[in-house]
C-alpha cells in the first residue's frame, strides 16, 4: 500500500469519527478528479457537479459505516459512476 492510499485511508477514518476537516481535505483531493470522470460518462457538466455532490453528501451522511471501506478511491469512484449511469438511464431518449 503506497503513501496516499493510507493517506485516503486514515481520512476516511478520521471522517468516519466526524472529523469535518478531513471531510473537507477529502472533498478538497477528490471532487475535480471525480468531477472530470463523471463528465466522460455523462458529457454535461452541471448534473455531474451534483452526481459529485450527492456522492460526498452520502459520504458524510453515512461516516460511521466508512471504517468498513476497504479502499476509499475505488468506492468514490464507483459511487460517482453509478451515480452517473442512473443518470443516464433516468434521462435516456430525452
Amino acid at each position: 500500500m503506497d503513501n496516499k492510499q493510507r493517506s485516503i485511508l486514515q481520512l476516511f477514518k478520521l471522517v468516519s469519527k466526524e472529523d469535518l476537516i478531513a471531510f473537507e481535505e477529502l472533498y478538497g483531493l477528490y471532487f475535480n478528479r471525480l468531477l472530470h470522470f463523471c463528465i466522460t460518462y455523462i458529457n454535461f457538466k452541471e448534473p455531474a457537479e451534483e452526481i459529485v455532490s450527492d456522492v460526498f453528501v452520502h459520504v458524510w451522511t453515512n461516516r460511521h459505516t466508512l471504517g468498513k471501506i476497504l479502499n476509499p478511491e475505488i468506492y468514490l469512484y464507483v459511487a460517482v459512476k453509478n451515480g452517473a449511469l442512473n443518470y443516464l438511464k433516468k434521462n435516456a431518449g430525452e
